[in-house]
């Protein structure tokens, strides 16, 4: 190639770009006086945004990572989504929440493609997501079920990544509206209801509790797909509040106090409830990714509040609290392992099911677990004798795990098992 043939390809790709930065200005722009087409160049962002994660190697030359750079900067953009989040009439909200899911879902892309000089654009979209929050929390009791789990959904993933002390606050303060709303006008029989049988995840039907009187603007949009979005993002924001101190966040004591008005809710909530797992596993258990990710992340947030209070010492922060919450609602990795192995019967085979497939990220977990229980044997003996509901508690977790290890040892997985078994055997020898 001559420098004249570069030097031409090089112009023709640079008024290239500035064509399609102009065209995809002009689509963003169109959405502000265009009502009517509103919705239409919502769906068009959303095939392109969608498109593009499919082709992420090729970002910088493909229309989507214009469209998010447009989105992201655009301060026209911005004031009119704020504007249509606020208004929530004569505008369509599912394509707009579902366009704000694809941006937070394509600024993850971006980060996870190891192409470090994306990690800022990323980082800005997540930003700027950020700055919706407050409204993105107030369609979680509209009256649309796709916006309300949509919303949800959007909440969850922008604090996952963009752990501002004020998107905390703000998400622990719309959790406790939330929460006070499902305790207001959903009744213990509604609540159950949507775990029966015949109802599959997403299905919904119009519902009022016996103190609203039936009215329409009383009526709780909800469904078992949002309390389950609610319970991740319970999670997510209590593991985030755990690095928050007096020193690095201003907000701290209305943190506290929002923590506080959380754990009293969360407190009165297990009065009333025979089981909190039971609710967590009728919400995630029909799904052995979302069973698992569960265990992974309360796992993965008891060793954060063990590290923190190892590192701080008596230095005052949040995990203590957030120890407490846990304690208080029952909740703790060994509890939850057992509920779920309980569940199943004590079935060494589903464990070895879950171990074989690459569907979720159960090896990781269990990995992670017997380490857990290595370093504190007596917790797991405690729970195994406090929760299972047999004569001889502790020896059916042994053989249910001695199972396990038996299929490991005779071969045939697709990895290769020493390191697991070698966990397994310090566990046993603990146990025993």
């Amino acid at each position: 190639m001559t420098l004249n043939t570069y030097n031409e390809q090089s112009a023709q790709q640079h008024e290239l770009n500035g064509a399609r930065r102009a065209w995809i200005s002009r689509l963003v722009e169109r959405l502000i006086p265009d009502r009517s087409c509103c919705t239409a160049y919502l769906e068009v962002c959303h095939a392109i945004l969608k498109d593009f994660r499919k082709h992420i190697i090729d970002s910088d030359e493909h229309t989507g990572y214009t469209l998010l750079l447009v989105w992201i900067h655009n301060d026209n953009s911005s004031r009119w989504i704020q504007y249509a989040l606020s208004a929530k009439q004569g505008i369509d909200l599912v394509p707009l929440v579902v366009l704000m899911l694809d941006i937070g879902k394509t600024c993850k892309a971006l980060v996870e493609s190891d192409r470090a000089r994306y990690d800022s654009v990323s980082q800005e979209g997540w930003t700027w997501l950020g700055r919706h929050l407050n409204q993105i929390c107030t369609l979680w009791l509209g009256t649309h079920i796709a916006v309300a789990r949509r919303s949800l959904a959007l909440a969850g993933a922008i604090l996952r990544y963009h752990k501002h002390p004020d998107a905390i606050q703000t998400t622990l303060t719309s959790l406790v509206t939330y929460i006070r709303a499902l305790h207001q006008h959903m009744t213990r029989i509604q609540l159950y209801s949507l775990f029966e049988p015949e109802r599959t995840e997403f299905f919904y039907s119009n519902s009022s509790g016996d103190n609203n009187d039936n009215d329409e603007d009383e009526q709780l949009t909800v469904d078992r797909e949002c309390l389950k979005q609610a319970t991740q993002i319970f999670f997510t924001a209590i593991a985030a509040l755990a690095d928050v101190t007096p020193n690095n966040s201003p907000n701290y004591d209305t943190l506290k106090g929002c923590l506080q008005e959380l754990v009293d809710y969360i407190t009165f909530f297990c009065q009333e409830t025979e089981d909190i797992l039971d609710i967590l596993f009728e919400l995630h258990g029909n799904n052995d990714e979302d069973a698992v990710n569960l265990q992974l992340d309360i796992l993965n947030l008891y060793e954060k509040l063990t590290s923190l209070s190892s590192a701080q010492g008596n230095a005052q922060g949040l995990h203590n609290d957030i120890k407490h919450i846990l304690d208080t609602a029952g909740i703790s990795p060994n509890r939850l392992f057992l509920f779920f192995c309980q569940r199943t019967g004590m079935d060494h085979s589903l464990l070895v099911d879950l171990l074989l497939s690459n569907e979720t990220e159960f090896l990781l977990f269990f990995v992670q677990y017997l380490k857990y229980v290595e370093r504190n044997p007596e917790i797991f003996v405690y729970a195994c004798n406090d929760f299972v509901a047999e004569d001889h508690p502790k020896e059916e977790v042994t053989d249910m795990l001695r199972g396990v290890m038996a299929v490991l040892q005779s071969g045939g997985f697709p990895y290769n098992p020493t390191y697991l078994i070698n966990r397994l055997t310090n566990v046993l020898k603990l146990l025993e």
